[in-house]
């Protein structure tokens, strides 16, 4: 959750009226760390589907549809998005349909 709120913060600093989508999206590793990444692995899945998915549900759910004066008036938003809706009342696929504080609860009594 942390990484998701510090992946918002940086790209407020792209913000200019629209979210901008390539600073949201990570870069892949190149040559040899690459290589050895892999090797350590094991079948592990990298992947960043799921942060992508994110950002790109914030794009269409919140930010396209607004502009921003200032940046601190985009951070208030998109941490309401994230706090009030995003994690209490959308429910998430990846999560079998629940919120992420369903699934937190769920993991807590489990």
């Amino acid at each position: 959750m942390v990484s998701l709120w510090k992946g918002c913060a940086s790209a407020l600093d792209s913000l200019t009226g629209n979210f901008a989508r390539g600073c949201c999206a990570s870069q892949a590793p190149s040559g040899e760390f690459s290589e050895t990444a892999a090797d350590f692995a094991n079948g592990i899945d990298l992947d960043n589907a799921v942060s992508e998915s994110f950002f790109e549900t914030l794009k269409r759910e919140l930010v396209d549809d607004q502009v921003f004066d200032t940046r601190e008036q985009a951070r208030r938003a998109i941490f309401e998005y994230i706090e009030v809706y995003y994690n209490r009342k959308r429910l998430h696929s990846t999560l079998g349909h629940l919120t992420p504080v369903e699934a937190d609860w769920q993991a807590l009594v489990a």
